[in-house]
């Protein structure tokens, strides 16, 4: 009868402290690289501390877009206003080049968050850039916005530092309203309010009332498809939105 294999207790004993020593080595090597990634993303990037919420939206090339985001917020896409993502160049000293217009309507997931200074940040996906001679319109709601006249919507592209995009292009300015701030902007992936930024003397008086006569004009263009729209969540005292503003009669 043949005997089976029995190794000793010193034998068992190495082997469990190899094993643990490759799995210390693994678990070091885990940390180094976490640490180092984390070091290496820029210190005035939002640091996310909270998800209020998370929907998708749809625009259709042929009516736009004019919803709630949820958590108050909002967005304006005029129609024909979306550039065909398959097609068009995307990222920095792109936004103003000229792009095939989207021909299928294209589903919007977005996220909203609040960052750990209690200032929101909206996340969309897919990344995508709109036509250049169109004004699309994000409406960020933030009670402390309202407080504070510095208060700005940057642009934070994934793993860099966020953008005062106004300091190199006038039209996309951030204007207040009684819930929040709102402006132009050119292409999204995620957008944070931050305080404390350029002052607005910077710019005249008079540019920026011109904005935002132009901001306001172009989404009152939208209302008289609101009823399709599912812009029920919409913050009714914002700029061009109707006091009596329909339900979504799908809800």
């Amino acid at each position: 009868m043949p005997l089976s294999h029995n190794p000793s207790r010193t034998t068992i004993h190495l082997r469990a402290l190899a094993v643990a020593a490759l799995a210390g080595l693994a678990a070091c090597g885990d940390s180094s690289l976490t640490t180092s990634r984390q070091r290496s993303l820029p210190a005035d990037r939002p640091v996310l501390d909270k998800m209020l919420s998370s929907t998708t939206v749809t625009y259709t090339p042929w009516d736009g877009l004019y919803a709630s985001l949820g958590s108050g917020n909002a967005l304006y896409i005029p129609s024909g206003g979306v550039c065909d993502p398959a097609t068009s160049s995307y990222g920095a000293g792109k936004w103003d080049q000229a792009c095939s217009t989207a021909s299928k309507p294209i589903t919007i997931s977005v996220q909203n968050w609040l960052d750990d200074k209690g200032h929101p940040y909206v996340q969309f996906q897919p990344a995508l850039r709109f036509v250049p001679n169109k004004y699309v319109v994000l409406y960020i709601a933030d009670n402390k916005a309202v407080l504070d006249g510095t208060a700005r919507i940057v642009y934070c592209p994934d793993e860099a530092s966020c953008i005062d995009e106004a300091k190199t292009d006038l039209s996309l300015f951030t204007l207040h309203w009684s819930g929040g701030v709102y402006r132009r902007i050119k292409h999204f992936s995620g957008y944070n309010v931050a305080a404390g930024l350029d002052d607005i003397r910077e710019f005249s008086r008079s540019s920026i009332k011109g904005l935002e006569l132009q901001l306001n004009a172009e989404r009152s263009k939208r209302s008289g498809y609101m009823v399709v729209s599912g812009v029920e969540d919409l913050p009714k005292d914002a700029p061009g939105v109707p006091k009596d503003a329909p339900q979504d009669p799908q809800r």
